[in-house]
């Protein structure tokens, strides 16, 4: 898989849920595709499983976990800047709480 977003263009990406079964040492690769399709002043809002390692669903997904400082060192190496943090016990599952990121891209 490429995650090329090169030929997109947007203001806002937003991505609930979205990159929780992307392999950690991915993250940062995907992260620099969508800078690019972002516009100058873009922004992407995105949501994480709060834990540690890797968590096996009952169906045999997997499930990348993040602890705040752990994606936040991503984040800065990647050229992203926390514009908002907010953390959320799921409506759906009590056990699982979501990192909720507001974030920018730096100019390069």
């Amino acid at each position: 898989m490429t995650y090329d977003f090169s030929l997109l263009s947007f203001d806002a990406l937003i991505l609930i849920g979205a990159l929780v079964h992307l392999e950690r040492e991915l993250l940062p690769q995907v992260l620099e595709s969508m800078s690019r399709a972002l516009s100058e002043d873009g922004l992407l809002f995105l949501t994480l499983k709060e834990g540690c390692e890797i968590q096996l669903g009952s169906d045999g997904r997997s499930f990348t976990l993040w602890q705040q400082p752990d994606v936040e060192s991503v984040f800065s190496v990647s050229g992203l800047r926390v514009e908002h943090f907010s953390r959320q016990t799921s409506r759906l599952r009590k056990t699982d709480i979501w990192l909720s990121y507001l974030l920018r891209f730096l100019p390069v």
